[in-house]
């Protein structure tokens, strides 16, 4: 399996991190202090439990914010203002051990999108399908034999998955994309390629609907070159 050529450059933006950070901060404690208001009499009636999650999923959706909007490219510095945000919100909503459950939204800064330096864009993606898993074999099979990798995907056929599946479930490939639009940057793409299992749904309410089941993974995370791309 050829091996991933992305690097992350670790480089950030000190103009947008620091708006970012400063809205974040607000948000945070903000959430905080909705919260811990809501145990005091006449306050939320929900719970606590589920005055706890409200806020866990409050700063999921901040830290997705967050991670988009900074412009970040480095682990390091974006779960460090993470675990500063966090603690913020703890302080502000006066919580017990239980809220420690508020550093799960720190995962998702851990994971980063791919960027184009060049253009200074994230990467699309993009979804296709080969309906055939037997013309991707036979395409991989005669051109690796004489050429780079995935040389030959320029000459496959890819299509949108059709709305209703097969009646006999079939083998297909589901191919990712991910690249930059930017016209100086356009052949810079990374795929992922998994060979699937292609059936009608056959639950009552989506009969008949496209259902697509992931059997392996035959590339992960691979930079195709100029001429591929």
């Amino acid at each position: 399996m050829p091996k991933p050529h992305y690097h992350f450059s670790g480089k950030f933006d000190w103009k947008p991190l620091i708006i970012a950070s400063i809205l974040a901060l607000i948000a945070c404690i903000g959430g905080g202090i909705i919260y811990s208001t809501s145990m005091k009499p006449r306050g939320f009636s929900g719970g606590k439990g589920f005055a706890l999650f409200l806020l866990a999923l409050w700063l999921f959706l901040v830290f997705y914010l967050f991670r988009r909007f900074n412009h970040s490219r480095n682990r390091k510095v974006n779960a460090g203002l993470g675990v500063f945000l966090s603690g913020a919100t703890w302080l502000f909503s006066h919580g017990g051990w239980e809220s420690l459950v508020l550093l799960l939204p720190l995962t998702m800064l851990l994971f980063l999108d791919y960027y184009c330096e060049k253009c200074g864009k994230y990467y699309s993606y993009k979804t296709f399908y080969v309906l055939n898993a037997g013309e991707y074999s036979r395409y991989e099979k005669k051109h690796n034999e004489e050429a780079p990798p995935f040389s030959f995907l320029p000459n496959i056929h890819f299509q949108e998955l059709p709305t209703y599946g097969p009646t006999q479930p079939q083998n297909i490939i589901k191919i990712r994309f991910s690249f930059s639009y930017c016209k100086s940057c356009g052949s810079n793409a990374i795929e992922d390629i998994h060979s699937c299992r292609w059936s009608g749904s056959t639950s009552t309410k989506n009969a008949g609907r496209s259902f697509v089941t992931q059997l392996e993974t035959l590339a992960d995370d691979v930079y195709l070159d100029d001429a591929t791309g």
